[in-house]
Parts: C-alpha cells; structure tokens; sequence
C-alpha cells in the first residue's frame, strides 16, 4: 500500500534532527475535510490496516496507534495536564466517530516533540477524550512523511527522510489460544477455570447502586429526602374548598377544544 503525502521540510532519525510538520489548526483548516476519527482507533482496539507502536513525549511513554482511518492526530485529552502540555485555546468543533456519531473537543497543543524508535517528529496533537490508545496519528502526519509504504502482515511502515529510509516496526498481537488444544491439556483430576477481563467503570458507587455524589447530597439534606412515615403533620390553618349546599358535581357532553 503506498500513501503520497506532502513533501517534508526536515529529518527525523536517530534524534538527530526533528521532522516538523506543517501546523495544522482545525479552525483555518479546509472545509472538505472534517476532522474524523475511526470507532477503533477511539476505542483502542486495532484492526488489520493499523499499526500499534509506543512512542515517548517529555519521558512519558504513550502507546500510539497508527491509523489511515483518522484524519488528524488525536491526544487523550487526560495527557495533557499529566504530561504537562500546554493547549491553546481554540473554538470548539466537532470530530466525526463512524457515520453519525459526533465527539466535542477543543485547543491545540503546537509543536510537541514526539519520539517513535529513535526518529523525532515535531507536530500539532488535538486533545479528545480517547477510551484505549493514547495516541492517534492520522493522515494528517502520514502526509507530511511524504510517499509511504505499508506492510500490515509484517506489521510496519516504512518512508524516507533525507535519504535515508526509516522503518517503524508495530507491536504484533498476542498469539490467541485456540479452544480445542487447551482441552486437552489438563489432567482428568484438574480443574479447569474460565476468566474474562472486563472495564471497570470509572464512577465509584455505593451499595444501592447510587453514584457516590448523588449519595452525598442525599445524606447533607437528610431531612428534606427522609421518607413520609404517617399522615402530614396538622397544620394551625386548614385550607378548603367550600361547596355550594345542593351542587352537584359537573355534568357535561364531550367536546372538542379548539386548536391554540
């Protein structure tokens, strides 16, 4: 699969010198590409015609997708303040996820200094709220490699800078088990346990099943959300609808009400 890009204007490779990319703000940006981002590179789960690699910014080591589908280079939104970026303020847009769906996001953060295996790149991250990659590279940084070329069996890229032709290796899959040897391998007096990893929700609950601030609200206003044990309190005044002696309750045909 080969991918023509931009022409670059520096080099990345063995830290020497660092690859800026053309900044790129979404406000100023052409209206006939939207940004966009795939439902599996939001996700974090990678797909054939994606590359997994880990990369490091400011010694902080994130883990990157590399993704065709996307078309802009998405930061998890949560990085910036641990690593300790700056974002400049923009006006909010919107990032297209698949068909319909639409995700809010805001600020840039200019010229950070990604390393991928010994090559520096220099280019502009869009903070969105991610679910598994820190990371995603999107075409908006192909681009500016110039003439890419794919290899999604081997799992790699390859492009050239000044050059000299570097090659980013991505990180295979773990190998899956299949069913039928794992049958067979435990003795006839073992016993065999079934365990499945699931996402554990980020809001802590209580034992009702109430989120822990609902609960303390709930708790400081005790006496206004106390449950009614009887009849209201009597009061000093009672109000009533006083009845006209002998009328009878109102006794009309159906009507229609005219539209408002």
């Amino acid at each position: 699969m080969l991918i023509d890009g931009l022409e670059d204007e520096a080099v990345a490779e063995d830290g020497d010198e660092v690859a800026e990319d053309e900044p790129q703000d979404l406000e100023a940006k052409e209206e006939d590409v939207p940004p966009q981002i795939s439902l599996h590179a939001y996700s974090g789960s990678a797909t054939p015609k994606m590359l997994r690699v880990d990369g490091m910014i400011k010694r902080r080591v994130v883990r990157i997708l590399i993704d065709t589908g996307s078309t802009h280079n998405f930061l998890d939104e949560r990085l910036v303040k641990q690593i300790g970026l700056i974002a400049e303020p923009t006006l909010g847009f919107d990032v297209a996820l698949g068909d319909r769906a639409t995700l809010r996001a805001e600020g840039i953060c200019r010229g950070i200094t990604l390393t991928i295996q010994g090559s520096q790149f220099k280019l502009d991250l869009y903070p969105l709220a991610l679910r598994g990659a820190d990371l995603v590279l999107g075409t908006q940084w192909l681009q500016s490699l110039g003439p890419v070329t794919f290899d999604f069996a081997e799992m790699w890229v390859t492009f050239r800078r000044s050059g000299r032709r570097v090659r980013l290796d991505g990180i295979r899959p773990s190998p899956r088990a299949a069913l039928q040897p794992l049958v067979g391998l435990p003795g006839p007096d073992a016993h065999s346990y079934l365990m499945q990893l699931l996402p554990l929700s980020t809001e802590t609950t209580t034992e009702a099943g109430i989120p822990t601030d609902l609960a303390a609200l709930l708790q400081g206003f005790a006496d206004l959300f106390e449950e009614p044990h009887g009849l209201p309190p009597e009061r000093e005044h009672d109000h009533h609808i006083e009845i006209v002696p002998g009328a009878e309750p109102a006794n009309v045909r159906p009507y229609r009400y005219p539209h408002v």
